[in-house]
């Protein structure tokens, strides 16, 4: 490995491990955001939700984007929105204003996301030292995932909420320069073009589906405004699948899920981020709100299970490379 991969495994890790500290850091932070603003866990929650709506609509998106028009480009561009964003976040003078921006943060933690990937492979065409690679960019993120709750427990208690976003921008600085310094730009080698329909299609339908699942249990399930957004999803997502087929240069190859190891494995990611996520905000509701522990407690409690992940990542990265990806995510599911 030599000093520009390593420098490109720490431009991108240092980037998602930034947006990971952001998904969690907040978490401990609700119960003191939601006292600052005077409002009830239904205006609460899109603190949280308005992250990840950004980031599901924008995904694909700036998936495209980046391969079209160069990754490191918009690598740079994601985390300076993302800096930004956090910024004003952090200086936010009503609830509306935090939500607005938060789901800005989502859109560009999503650009940094897939661009981040993107870039370390380029960077390491070796199958094994891609393998490798991924495993320590994985730890240098994941001790976002690590510190989150405890590093946003304390700086709460001691600093006070608005702190939690602030700390991003020194972070956020650190990478474009790193990035702008140190990291070459790569393109997807085909021929391209944007699929607009496919995109806007896309972004409506994950838009509807993701702010009825958010709103359902506050709107009521059964509500009209619940069910109509239920059937936008319903509808967008098989006239999404027909234009995708139908188009010379789609934003999502459908037919890829025709392939049961490729459908099974995405279907995986889903339910076990769903799970660790879920389980995160749950809980650190439950250890304030009910249990009655102070923001620093609540992050001392989750740090084993995030000190666990910090540790095992790269050495999962070395282990893919000598015996392949199968036998650990079964070993890691089972436990």
């Amino acid at each position: 490995m030599d000093r520009t991969q390593r420098l490109t495994l720490l431009a991108t890790g240092l980037g998602l491990f930034m947006i990971l500290l952001d998904a969690l850091i907040v978490n401990v932070a609700l119960p003191d955001i939601q006292q600052a603003f005077g409002v009830g866990e239904a205006g609460l929650q899109w603190v949280v939700a308005a992250y990840s709506l950004g980031m599901a609509v924008a995904i694909m998106s700036a998936a495209t984007l980046a391969d079209l028009h160069g990754r490191r480009l918009w690598y740079v561009i994601g985390v300076a929105v993302f800096t930004t964003a956090s910024a004003a976040c952090g200086l936010a003078p009503s609830l509306d204003v935090l939500n607005v921006a938060r789901g800005v943060q989502g859109v560009a933690a999503a650009t940094v996301n897939v661009t981040s990937l993107a870039l370390v492979s380029a960077a390491f065409p070796d199958p094994k030292e891609k393998a490798r690679a991924i495993g320590i960019w994985t730890a240098i993120a994941s001790v976002g995932t690590a510190i989150g709750p405890t590093l946003g427990g304390l700086l709460v208690e001691h600093v006070g909420w608005r702190s939690i976003f602030l700390v991003n921008v020194p972070v956020g600085v650190l990478v474009v320069w790193l990035t702008l310094s140190h990291v070459a730009e790569s393109r997807d080698p085909r021929p391209r073009t944007l699929d607009g329909t496919g995109q806007l299609l896309f972004a409506a339908t994950i838009g509807a589906f993701a702010y009825a699942v958010i709103e359902g249990p506050q709107a009521g399930w059964a509500s009209p405004l619940i069910v109509a957004l239920f059937a936008v999803a319903a509808i967008g997502i098989v006239v999404f699948v027909r234009a995708e087929r139908a188009s010379a240069d789609p934003m999502m190859d459908v037919t890829l899920f025709r392939d049961a190891t490729y459908a099974l494995a995405i279907v995986t990611i889903c339910a076990v981020l769903f799970a660790v996520y879920g389980m995160l905000l749950l809980t650190t509701q439950y250890l304030q709100n009910v249990r009655g522990c102070t923001p620093q407690t609540t992050g001392l409690m989750l740090l084993p299970f995030s000190l666990s992940l910090t540790i095992v990542s790269p050495l999962v990265g070395h282990l893919v490379g000598r015996i392949g990806a199968r036998p650990p995510i079964l070993g890691g599911l089972l436990l």
